[in-house]
């Protein structure tokens, strides 16, 4: 499915209007992966699906998978239209804008494909329907929730300004170390108790490792991504 908002109908003739255009349309990436990710940890988070459907309208009712790929698509898209947009004579501010934006985007993509990866292991272990473990399971999901409700929050209360300030985005970072160090400490000291063997406990370990970088390296990208849009002329 096409899900361009900003990027189809601009020249990049014009390196302000299209810099400008660019940095909306990546902002709309960000958000449409956050969105793949609470879904792919098997979340449903109405606020962050109002705020998509009220900016962009586009993509309602996709898939995980329509979602993923779409999102790919907007990746190249934009890889290619800042590939034009770099052979114009641009100001510094402008190549500074545009090399942020293109870092976030990698972020964002890497936060995806790592959540994409890890999605059959997190199921199968649901599936084992344990007690003990699926308190475990629970618990990431609870606190993973909670960050992005706060990420959700945090970007409607800003939406009349340029990006998202610097200072709230490293207090929900740490908000996410926290909470997914307790669950991690938590499988530590319970591990005799889940009913796994030695090799599903690394697994789940490295299941507790990959949600918890994906969500910071997110978190990140609009870390990134906000420092960009302070930047912009």
């Amino acid at each position: 499915m096409e899900i361009r908002q900003y990027i189809n109908n601009v020249s990049s003739d014009v390196p302000s209007v299209a810099v400008l255009a660019f940095s909306k349309e990546t902002e709309h990436l960000l958000l449409r992966v956050a969105q793949f990710n609470t879904r792919q940890i098997g979340l449903r988070l109405e606020p962050l699906d109002a705020l998509i459907r009220q900016r962009y309208g586009s993509g309602e009712g996709m898939s995980r998978k329509e979602t993923y790929h779409a999102v790919k698509r907007l990746e190249g898209y934009l890889a290619e239209f800042a590939a034009g947009l770099q052979e114009k004579p641009l100001k510094l501010e402008e190549v500074a804008v545009l090399e942020r934006a293109l870092r976030a985007v990698r972020a964002a993509i890497y936060s995806a494909k790592s959540l994409r990866d890890i999605r059959k292991d997190l199921k199968e272990f649901e599936l084992l329907d344990a007690n003990e473990l699926n308190q475990q399971i629970s618990e990431m999901k609870q606190n993973l929730l909670g960050i992005y409700t706060r990420l959700t929050s945090t970007i409607k209360s800003k939406e009349d300004e340029k990006g998202l300030p610097a200072d709230v985005l490293m207090e929900i970072i740490g908000e996410l170390g926290e909470a997914m160090g307790e669950v991690k400490r938590g499988l530590y000291e319970r591990a005799d108790e889940l009913p796994l063997s030695h090799r599903d406990l690394s697994t789940l370990l490295n299941v507790e490792k990959e949600l918890s970088t994906s969500t910071r390296t997110l978190l990140e990208a609009f870390l990134e991504a906000g420092q960009r849009a302070h930047s912009a002329p």
